[in-house]
């Protein structure tokens, strides 16, 4: 069985330096198993797991990491961030972001939920004190 999706990543066809939404079929597995992806947050180099399904955001709070938000809704922008690696997909239909801002790389992290490792440029995250792993 498959499942329809609206990816938003790195597109090969495109070349290393574009992104774009790519419609796909996956199969249903990839999608419902209990999958961890990696994230990394630049420069800081700090790295964190993303269950599937959870947003890059929340994925970071609960590991201590501060990324800059707002309403957490895909609206006000404040997390806007640069997508360096990965694929994600909205859990919104039209996240806050301009196709050319899409196609430069830039995400929401607050309802973008990755499909596979990532890595993010976020230079204004914290680490909490205390909390998360190294990394």
């Amino acid at each position: 069985m498959f499942v329809s999706l609206r990816v938003f990543g790195r597109s090969r066809e495109l070349g290393s330096g574009k992104h774009a939404f790519n419609e796909g079929r996956y199969p249903l597995g990839m999608v419902t198993n209990p999958v961890v992806f990696q994230l990394r947050i630049e420069p800081q180099g700090w790295v964190c797991p993303v269950p599937a399904g959870v947003s890059i955001w929340k994925a970071a709070r609960r590991a201590g990491i501060r990324l800059p938000s707002s309403c957490l809704n895909g609206t006000c922008r404040t997390c806007l961030c640069r997508l360096i690696s990965g694929q994600v997909v909205y859990s919104i239909e039209w996240p806050g972001v301009s196709v050319d801002e899409r196609e430069a790389g830039w995400i929401l992290p607050c309802v973008a939920r990755p499909i596979s490792d990532v890595v993010i440029e976020s230079p204004s995250a914290l680490r909490e004190l205390g909390i998360g792993g190294g990394g």
